[in-house]
């Protein structure tokens, strides 16, 4: 399965290199998603997330491990249903 890490505000994707490991380990593709909030806005993460989802996942199924704001950004990018 592919897996997408993000991490927290204050953190960059370095903060999850022994997670990945991990799930590359157990066999998962993983991508790290990083970001800055001193350079963008929320809704501007959010929506970069979004397209680096959608370029990497090429339709299969996924699964988003965040920290933190990453747990917020993954929020937003979800559909109002």
């Amino acid at each position: 399965m592919r897996v997408f890490l993000i991490h927290g505000m204050g953190r960059t994707s370095a903060s999850l290199a022994l997670l990945a490991r991990r799930l590359k380990a157990a066999g998962h593709d993983v991508d790290t998603f990083g970001y800055f909030v001193t350079k963008d806005v929320l809704d501007v993460i959010a929506h970069k997330f979004r397209g680096f989802g959608d370029e990497k996942r090429a339709g299969e199924p996924f699964a988003v491990i965040g920290h933190s704001l990453g747990n917020v950004i993954t929020r937003v990018c979800l559909p109002l249903e």
